[in-house]
Order: C-alpha cells, then structure tokens, then sequence
C-alpha cells in the first residue's frame, strides 16, 4: 500500500521540507536534460539504431561485425569524455565515413573480376615507380 508524500513529510520541520522540495525540482529537471540529450527515444549510452542500421545495409558482411564493434566501441570512449549528444553525432559521422568505403568496395567485388583487379594493381604499381 502506497504512502501519501503529505504522510511522510508531516513530521519534517518547515526548512527541511523545503529543501527536500528545492532537492526534488532539481532532480526532475536532471532527468528532463537528461531525456533531451537521448534525443528521440534513443536511449543514453546506446549508438542511434538508425544508424547502425543504415551501415549494417551497407557493409560486406564478412567486415560488418567488426567495424560495428570499432564504432561502439568508440562511441561509448565518445559517451565518457564529452555526453551524449555529441557522441551520438560523432557516431553518426564515424558512420557515414565508413560507409562510401565500404559501398565502393561491395561493388568493386561485385562488378570487377578478379583478373582486372589484379592486372590494374600491378598497372598502377609500375605507373607509379
């Protein structure tokens, strides 16, 4: 059975109900900036699914796994030193940077056979003698 604040408080003195009160206001608006930071149902201290998913689309699944292991893990080094906000937007660059990368990769495999793949590397290591 639940007790009614007023129950609790008719003890306390005037100053100390005060500043249980001011201690109260406090925490509330904490927890107010606290879910502005998460931004958009993310919770805090989680990379943004989005973003993972987007990058999840792009990448080969042989490297997937691990780039997304090196982005969370950068992401949670990111949460410690400078909040969640600004993680959260370091994580989604870090993202976008890996996926043109990645992106011209799958389709190199996909459109360059193996032979030309080689033939222009060793091309290029001549030229560039």
């Amino acid at each position: 059975m639940p007790i009614a604040l007023e129950d609790l408080l008719k003890d306390v003195s005037p100053d100390q109900r005060r500043d249980i009160e001011r201690d109260a206001q406090r925490i509330a608006a904490d927890n107010r900036t606290r879910l502005q930071e998460g931004r958009a149902g993310t919770p805090v201290g989680r990379p943004h699914r989005l973003a993972t998913a987007i990058f999840s689309a792009c990448a080969h699944p042989q490297y997937r796994d691990a780039i997304l292991a090196d982005l969370h893990a950068q992401f949670h080094e990111n949460l410690h030193r400078h909040g969640p906000r600004r993680a959260s937007a370091i994580y989604w660059l870090d993202t976008f940077r890996s996926i043109v990368p990645l992106l011209m990769l799958r389709t190199s495999q996909i459109f360059a056979p193996a032979w030309l793949s080689r033939h222009l590397v060793k091309a290029l290591t001549r030229w560039t003698r």
